[in-house]
């Protein structure tokens, strides 16, 4: 073996310690990268949480809502049915002005 071979194959295992290294430290970071991205997922399934509650107080709410005015039209619409037609059909327009005036 000669120095240049010595020299070439001290290269290569520089090269093949610099890749093992590379490796081994992007394994480390490849855990980090882990751990924050459970961070986030967690934190984001918490606030998804959170807006979900959010908007089913909202939809009741709202369904109290529309219940206290359905109860309304239901009394609009006994009103209705209580008029009778010929009470005002049979009325003319100078009729009614002067039994106001």
């Amino acid at each position: 073996m000669t120095v240049e071979e010595g020299a070439g194959a001290g290269v290569g295992v520089g090269f093949a310690a610099a890749a093992a290294a590379f490796f081994f430290w992007k394994h480390k970071d490849l855990e980090r990268i882990r751990q924050n991205t459970r961070t986030t997922v967690e934190q984001e399934r918490d606030q998804a949480g959170r807006i979900l509650k959010a908007c089913m107080a909202e939809l009741a709410d709202f369904r109290r809502e529309l219940s206290a005015e359905d109860a309304k039209s239901q009394k609009v619409t006994e009103f209705l049915q209580s008029l009778s037609s010929p009470e005002f059909v049979l009325q003319r327009p100078e009729q009614a002005r002067a039994t106001v005036a």
